[in-house]
């Protein structure tokens, strides 16, 4: 699962130390934080542990 995603999107360390996730659809690129990118997936999972119960 964890390759898969490396396929999708490319890890971007900036020379400041800026950590990034560049995602490429077709002609469309979105850079986003990987803070902000872990702190989404954080949240999906505690919304989702909330509906199953």
């Amino acid at each position: 699962m964890f390759n898969l995603f490396l396929q999708l999107a490319n890890y971007i360390k900036t020379d400041d130390g800026t950590e990034l996730l560049e995602f490429k659809c077709q002609r469309i690129r979105r850079t986003i934080l990987v803070d902000d990118f872990l702190n989404e997936v954080m949240q999906a999972r505690k919304d989702s542990y909330t509906t199953e119960q």
